[in-house]
C-alpha cells in the first residue's frame, strides 16, 4: 500500500476516524472532570554525620571525613526505602487520627526519592485534602526523623553516627496535581485519532467486496463495459435514461450500450441475459434501462421477463404481466400475443407471465429454444432479465441458448468469493461472460469515479426533480403500473427479419 492508497482510505473512513477520535475524547473529558482532584505537598530531608574527635595531635583525619560523607550517601538510599514503609506509616496514622467521611482510616499516600549522589531525600504526600496532604507530609518528617535517631543509636554511645533534619517543611498546596485535564484530553484524541486510523485499515483489510472496475475485472476476467453511478431516486424512478435523459447515469447507460455493441466485432451479441451474482444489485434496472438506450439509438430490441420468480420488469417497464412467457411455454398463447410494444415501437416488453412452479425446467425446455430463435428473428437486441445466479440456476440454463451473459456487481456489495462461484457456474456450462457492469457506484468521496467531472450537467437535486415534475406535460412520463393490451407483432411489430442474421455461437 502505497501512501496515496493510505490517503484515499483515511479520507474514505474519515467519518469513522472522526467519530472514533470524539468518543475518545468524550471518554477522556468525562474522567478529566469527573476524577476527584489530588493534592501534593512535599518536605526534604537533610542527612548529617556526627562530628568526630579530633585525633591526639588535634587533627581530623582526612579519610575519616570522606568516609563519613561516603556512610551519608550510602544511608540515604535506605532511607528512601524505609520511609513508605508500614512502621512509619502506623506511626503517622496513630498520631494524625484521620479518617474519611464513611469513619475509614486514611492511609497516607507517600513516595520518597533521593537525588542521585547528594544526601537529601525528597517525601512526597498526597491527598484529595490539600489540609490533610500538608499535616501527612510534616509528620512523616517529624516521625522518621525519631526513628532514625532510635536506629542509629548505639548503645554506650552519647552520639548516633548520623543525623537526619527536616531541611524544608510542607507547605499547604493551592492547585492540585490531578487530574491534568489538558493533558488527558490531548492523550484521549490521540489514542482516538490512532485507534480509528487502525480500525479504518483493518475494516479495509477485512472487506471483501469489489469497488473498482479494476478489481472487479481482474475477478471476472472479463471487461467492465460500464460502470453506473448511484442514484437514490432510482427506487421511484428506475428509467432514468427516460425520466433524466441528460443526467450523467443515463449517460452512463448509453456508454454501456456502445460497449456492448462494439465489445467483440467478430461476433455480434443478438441476445444475452442480464444476471448478478446475488439478489439487490440493480440487475433488473440495468436491464430496463440497457433495452432503452438501445432503442433510442433505433435498434430493435426486446426486453423479456425471464426472470420468473421475483419478476420486476413488468413493474418497471408499466405493462401488463399476467400473460406471458410462460404461457407462451406451455402453448397457451402465441408469441405475437403477448409482446406488449413501447417507446414508439423500437421496444417490445415480453413479460413473465403466470408463475410457474419450475422456471428451470421451462427457461432449459425445447420450447424455450424455439422462443429465442424466433425473438431473434424479429429484432435486433434481446435482452433477457435474469434471476441471480447463486440462488438458483435460471440464468446458466438460459444463457447456454444465447451469446453470453451480463454480469451486473453492486459496487460495495458484492464480493470476491460470491463473483468468483457466479462465474464458475456460468464457464462450468460454458456460458461466454460478454461484461461485467459496476452498478450503483459512488458518485461522492474518494471512491468516485472521475467520469462524472466531465458532463457538464449534475444530476438534479431533489428541488430540481420537484419542478421537473411541475413542469411535465400531463401523458408525457409512463406511470409504474399503467396496464397496456397485447399489441400484436404483426400490426405493431417490427418488420421480421431473417432468423440467425448475424448471429454466432
Amino acid at each position: 500500500m502505497d501512501l496515496h492508497a493510505y490517503v484515499t482510505l483515511l479520507r474514505k473512513h474519515v467519518r469513522q476516524i472522526a467519530l472514533v477520535f470524539h468518543c475518545a475524547v468524550l471518554v477522556a473529558g468525562y474522567f478529566a472532570f469527573t476524577s476527584p482532584k489530588v493534592y501534593e505537598s512535599r518536605i526534604r530531608l537533610f542527612v548529617t554525620t556526627q562530628a568526630q574527635p579530633p585525633d591526639p595531635q588535634g587533627f581530623a583525619s582526612a579519610s575519616d571525613s570522606y568516609s563519613e560523607a561516603l556512610l551519608a550517601v550510602e544511608r540515604v538510599k535506605s532511607y528512601s526505602d524505609m520511609i513508605t514503609g508500614h512502621r512509619v506509616a502506623d506511626e503517622v496514622i496513630k498520631r494524625l487520627n484521620q479518617k474519611d467521611a464513611a469513619g475509614n482510616v486514611i492511609i497516607p499516600r507517600l513516595r520518597a526519592s533521593a537525588p542521585t549522589d547528594t544526601v537529601l531525600i525528597d517525601v512526597v504526600a498526597s491527598d484529595n485534602d490539600p489540609q490533610r496532604a500538608m499535616e501527612t507530609v510534616n509528620m512523616t518528617g517529624d516521625v522518621f526523623v525519631e526513628i532514625v535517631e532510635s536506629l542509629e543509636r548505639t548503645p554506650g554511645v552519647a552520639n548516633a553516627p548520623l543525623r537526619i533534619s527536616v531541611y524544608e517543611r510542607g507547605q499547604l498546596p493551592y492547585a492540585p496535581v490531578a487530574p491534568r485535564k489538558k493533558l488527558m484530553l490531548i492523550m484521549g484524541g490521540f489514542f482516538g485519532l490512532a485507534a480509528g486510523i487502525g480500525l479504518a485499515i483493518v475494516r479495509d483489510k477485512l472487506d471483501r467486496t469489489l469497488k473498482t472496475a479494476e478489481a472487479l475485472s481482474a475477478v471476472a476476467h472479463a471487461p467492465v463495459l460500464g460502470v453506473i453511478g448511484y442514484d437514490s431516486q432510482t427506487p421511484r424512478r428506475p428509467l432514468v435514461v427516460r425520466s433524466h435523459p441528460q443526467s450523467p447515469t443515463a449517460e452512463s447507460f448509453r456508454q454501456l450500450r456502445t460497449n456492448i455493441r462494439f465489445v467483440n466485432v467478430d461476433a455480434t451479441v443478438r441476445s444475452f441475459v442480464v444476471t448478478s451474482a446475488v439478489s439487490d444489485e440493480g440487475k433488473s434496472t440495468v436491464s430496463c434501462n440497457l433495452a432503452l438506450a438501445l432503442a433510442q439509438a433505433g435498434q430493435r430490441v426486446i426486453l423479456v421477463e425471464a426472470d420468473l420468480r421475483k419478476p420486476s420488469v413488468r413493474r418497471y417497464m408499466g405493462v401488463e404481466g399476467a400473460v406471458g412467457l410462460t404461457n407462451v411455454l406451455l402453448g397457451e398463447v402465441g408469441l405475437d400475443d403477448v409482446l406488449q410494444r413501447r417507446n414508439a415501437g423500437h421496444l417490445w416488453v415480453l413479460p413473465g407471465g403466470t408463475i410457474a412452479p419450475n422456471p428451470s425446467e421451462l427457461l432449459g425446455s425445447h420450447a424455450m429454444i424455439d422462443v429465442i430463435e424466433r425473438l431473434e428473428s424479429m429484432a435486433d437486441v434481446v435482452i433477457f432479465d435474469t434471476p441471480p445466479l447463486l440462488p438458483v440456476t435460471d440464468a446458466a440454463v438460459l444463457g447456454v441458448n444465447t451469446d453470453g451473459a451480463v454480469l451486473v456487481v453492486r459496487s460495495g456489495h458484492t464480493t470476491h468469493e460470491r463473483l468468483e462461484r457466479a462465474v464458475e457456474s456460468l464457464t462450468a456450462v460454458d456460458v461466454r461472460i460478454i461484461g461485467c457492469v459496476l452498478n450503483m457506484a459512488p458518485t461522492k468521496g474518494p471512491d468516485a469515479y472521475h467520469y462524472y467531472s466531465y458532463y457538464g450537467q449534475k444530476a438534479p437535486n431533489m428541488r430540481q426533480r420537484r419542478q421537473q415534475r411541475l413542469r411535465r406535460v400531463p401523458g408525457d412520463s409512463m406511470p409504474a403500473q399503467r396496464p397496456a393490451q397485447p399489441a400484436v407483432m404483426e400490426a405493431a411489430g417490427p418488420t421480421p427479419v431473417s432468423a440467425h442474421h448475424g448471429r454466432d455461437a
